[in-house]
């Protein structure tokens, strides 16, 4: 990417809480296999907490805003999986390509559309609660195609949660809810049709294309 601006400065490198503070402006880049045109990003770390006080990144279909803060020891011990430090993020997406999203979802298949929506992720790092609540325009989710998907995802307790999930298809209109056993920190490359799903879907159709 193209940097247009950035400011970088840090104190008290000597001590084991340093502070250091980080603004940019970048353009035409990529962050984690996902293009954007332009992403800014305006951060703090003093003792041991990161405080994102801007994050917003604009793509070629729509953008993504986060802010927040992560208690967390960034320069010695990268590790999450054992780490019980507390965070507290908040995102906004508007027409945010899920495909970007595809290399940290724990699940095989692909996934795509446009999502919009708001969500907050919290508690501790080994054991985080993520509650959203989205819009999907075309989703695709292996051999589920829609027209759109609307409802509330949230995640705790390790189970990824469905409330009031509306499916529109060319076909017809479901509703989910119930839950899906899930790991987010532990588990990778899963295959959902082993795991123990407790989804009740209630709908109308003119094809069983859907269930098949």
């Amino acid at each position: 990417g193209i940097i247009v601006d950035t400011n970088f400065h840090a104190e008290n490198c000597d001590s084991s809480f340093p502070i250091i503070f980080t603004n940019f402006n970048i353009i035409d880049g990529s962050l984690s296999n996902t293009p954007f045109d332009s992403l800014s990003v305006s951060t703090t770390y003093r003792e041991n907490r990161l405080l994102i006080s801007e994050f917003n990144m604009l793509t070629d279909a729509g953008k993504a805003d986060l802010t927040g803060w992560i208690n967390k020891d960034f320069i010695s011990n990268l590790t999450i999986e054992n780490n019980t430090n507390e965070m507290d993020l908040h995102f906004n997406l508007d027409k945010f390509e899920i495909k970007h999203f595809n290399s940290y979802l724990p699940w095989q298949f692909e996934s795509s559309g446009l999502i919009t929506g708001e969500g907050e992720i919290s508690g501790p790092l080994n054991d985080m609660q993520i509650l959203t609540n989205i819009n999907i325009q075309k989703p695709i989710f292996d051999k589920i195609i829609g027209d759109e998907l609307a409802g509330t995802i949230s995640y705790k307790n390790k189970k990824l949660i469905f409330n009031n999930l509306q499916l529109k298809t060319k076909s017809g209109q479901y509703i989910a809810g119930g839950y899906i056993p899930l790991n987010l920190i532990k588990e990778s490359n899963i295959d959902i049709k082993t795991l123990p799903i407790d989804l009740i879907v209630t709908g109308k159709s003119n094809e069983l294309g859907f269930v098949s």
